[in-house]
């Protein structure tokens, strides 16, 4: 397909021809999913509020989505001030200062499979942003975190924080030593509550730090304090003991001498001073900030157990850097994906940014290849200046924190064009999804046209596709693909990947993953271009089918999709404007606002496991099949015994007719399907045996 490839041109945003032609047989009914699938979008709601239209805002976005046992989904996001669902103002208590200031808010909401919605808890402050973290739906309970405060000594700010409304005039009445969060002045704080499935809080936990910062030259300790989770993406995971896993981006400066402080409840029986290594000396610059990710486990009642660093040391970092080869200013950790088993092994995932890893930018002066050692002996690796700028990871790590596999997606080879950020080859692992005995991890990649890299997997025979086209204004060249990878779970070793021609791929967390089947969403052209593409893979890679939704999406702030074994997807996205799914469902957003999406999706048959085409049919019947080719009816014979039913399926494995037998010959009238070639499936005695046949136009 590569030789049929044109260019889409950024100014006109035309489509290339092979991508006319994916739309064309995918989404109009070339496989038949349009003619015989079941499934359809059921709903789709929509908030949005004030500042929803300011770029690198984004007040109106989810955050995380979640069924429970009986389908219901819960949603959890941010929403700006005037808040408005579905085109309907959203009151939430009766003083108007709550409902109309201009503040980021936390939305918690359960809607049930009708998309009604059935409670909803809010987290508002008048002066001080209000930001949600995470969510987690298991065992009858919903839990969520999320950032918030009083930042000043204003007396006129209060604080809604879960149905209940906090002024300050009710903290300033409290001795200093009874103020603590949520009533307590001058000081940003993190959330943890609990509630069971009926909205009803039943835990808090309030969480503090104070940084660890050293300024020159005035040689003065800053002991501010901040909020615990200091990312607006800090996910978490309580375990079957009750335990709390909490991953947390982590910046300090100052010496080592000076701790950094966790707080837990405002109480002096939970102060811990965490003593981390690297030190700033007076040679340093005084902005030098140390970066890493920190693994923090509480006990039930919240005692901190341990902690643990994401990256224990680095080897090959440009020795210009303080503490060259360790891990002051040279990375980001960029976690996007976190996942748990039954046994409470945690699955990670994500990418580090190497600071300055360009050339123009001293980026050749690493020694590549960088290692990023997650411990002693696992690490990952960058191999040369193509994956500095994302070194792409996934970690298991047991219940104590010790490291049982690694693995990532590579990238090597010369770079041709360098243009601001981009090197030659862009790669983002995103978020991972946990399914039977896999890991699936959903991604974007991107190559340059003129460069040599590559993209793969465990080895370079395992490459990531080249694929559609795309020329910017400035006349650089690329090609875009979106695509998940399937990872064993107990060993780390790659499996397969499934592809999609896409300029993104929307998800930044999560795949949908049901039944031998994934569901992603990717991005179809450019900005302008309001095509998005509802993808179902099996989960071999083989694609399915794909579903157009139309409207403007932002890939880089819509959560992604989950999946439950009812036959519901949920998706949650980021748009601009109205949404349109198929089948006449569309969302009453504010145009020319960000809104915050979600929509349900139905299929019974996702309740059942998805076999298309076996990979080695057992043949176990003697089978006459004829005529084949046939022009409009087939016969089916079996020597051995009677046959039960018959079935035609399309080459993707989809059903597309149905018939009992009772005997052992029948005739299928094939009159009703167009020339192509296909499967049967005969069954007899509660086994299936496969034989391809061909109908002809004449």
């Amino acid at each position: 397909m590569r030789n049929n490839k044109t260019i889409l041109q950024h100014k006109s945003y035309r489509l290339s021809a092979f991508c006319k032609q994916l739309v064309a047989v995918l989404v109009f009914g070339g496989l038949f999913q349009t003619t015989h699938a079941q499934g359809e979008w059921k709903w789709a709601h929509c908030w949005s509020g004030d500042n929803g239209i300011s770029p690198g805002n984004y007040y109106n976005q989810i955050s995380a989505t979640a069924f429970d046992d009986n389908g219901n989904l819960y949603v959890y996001g941010m929403m700006g001030g005037s808040a408005i669902l579905d085109g309907s103002l959203l009151p939430f208590y009766n003083d108007t200062r709550v409902l109309l200031s201009n503040i980021p808010a936390i939305l918690l909401a359960k809607f049930d499979t009708l998309g009604n919605m059935l409670w909803y808890k809010v987290v508002k402050q008048s002066a001080t942003s209000a930001m949600p973290n995470w969510m987690e739906v298991r065992d009858g309970k919903v839990y969520v975190s999320g950032n918030c405060g009083f930042n000043g000594d204003s007396h006129h700010e209060w604080l809604y924080y879960m149905d209940s409304l906090i002024e300050e005039e009710q903290i300033t009445s409290l001795p200093d030593s009874l103020q603590k969060p949520p009533f307590k002045r001058y000081t940003l704080w993190t959330f943890f509550a609990i509630f069971d499935l009926d909205g009803n809080l039943l835990e808090n936990h309030f969480v503090e730090k104070f940084s660890r910062e050293y300024i020159e030259p005035a040689h003065l300790r800053l002991n501010s304090a901040f909020c615990y989770c200091y990312s607006t993406y800090a996910p978490f995971h309580v375990d079957r003991d009750g335990n709390w896993y909490v991953f947390n981006p982590t910046y300090y400066k100052g010496p080592d001498s000076l701790p950094y402080t966790v707080v837990v409840y405002g109480d002096t029986d939970k102060v811990y001073d965490l003593y981390l290594p690297g030190s700033i000396t007076p040679s340093t610059p005084h902005n030098a900030v140390f970066c890493n990710v920190l693994l923090y486990k509480f006990s039930p009642e919240w005692d901190l157990l341990n902690t643990k660093f994401l990256v224990d040391h680095v080897e090959g970092m440009n020795p210009k850097w303080p503490n060259g080869g360790d891990s002051i200013c040279a990375y980001t950790c960029n976690y996007h994906g976190i996942s748990f088993d039954e046994e409470d092994n945690m699955y990670l995932s994500g990418y580090i940014q190497m600071t300055d890893c360009l050339p123009n930018s001293g980026g050749m002066n690493h020694h590549y290849p960088v290692h990023y050692y997650w411990d002693s002996i696992h690490r990952l690796t960058a191999h040369d200046i193509t994956s500095a700028a994302h070194a792409n990871f996934i970690v298991k790590y047991d219940t104590a924190g010790n490291v049982l596999w690694c693995n990532q997606l590579h990238t090597k080879g010369q770079v041709i064009h360098v243009q601001a950020n981009t090197t030659g080859a862009l790669t983002l692992w995103h978020g991972n999804t946990l399914s039977d005995n896999y890991i699936y991890i959903t991604g974007r990649g991107e190559h340059f046209i003129n460069d040599s890299t590559t993209i793969f997997f465990d080895n370079e025979s395992d490459t990531l596709q080249r694929y559609t086209e795309i020329q910017y204004s400035d006349g650089l060249v690329s090609t875009g693909i979106g695509f998940f990878a399937r990872y064993d779970k107990n060993t780390g070793t790659y499996v397969n990947h499934g592809i999609i021609p896409a300029e993104r791929v929307f998800t930044t967390k999560t795949s949908g993953i049901v039944n031998n089947r994934v569901f992603n969403f990717a991005k179809f052209g450019f900005a302008t271009l309001q095509t998005n593409l509802f993808v179902e893979w099996r989960n071999d890679g083989q694609l399915i089918k794909i579903d157009s939704v139309n409207g403007w999406i932002s890939p880089d702030y819509s959560f992604g999709t989950v999946a439950n074994e009812r036959g519901y997807v949920a998706t949650a996205l980021l748009t601009e404007g109205n949404m349109r799914f198929s089948n006449t469902v569309e969302t009453n957003c504010s145009n020319g606002d960000f809104n915050a999406v979600f929509a349900l999706y139905y299929d019974p048959e996702f309740a059942e496991p998805y076999v298309g085409i076996p990979e080695r049919p057992q043949q176990f019947l003697t089978l006459k099949v004829w005529p084949n080719p046939t022009i409009q009816t087939l016969q089916i014979a079996c020597e051995e015994t009677l046959m039960e039913s018959v079935t035609v399926l399309d080459m993707t494995g989809l059903e597309l007719q149905w018939q009992p037998v009772s005997d052992n010959q029948c005739q299928i009238d094939l009159s009703p399907l167009p020339a192509g070639m296909y499967l049967l499936k005969v069954v007899s005695n509660g086994r299936a045996q496969y034989e391809k046949f061909v109908k002809s136009a004449y």
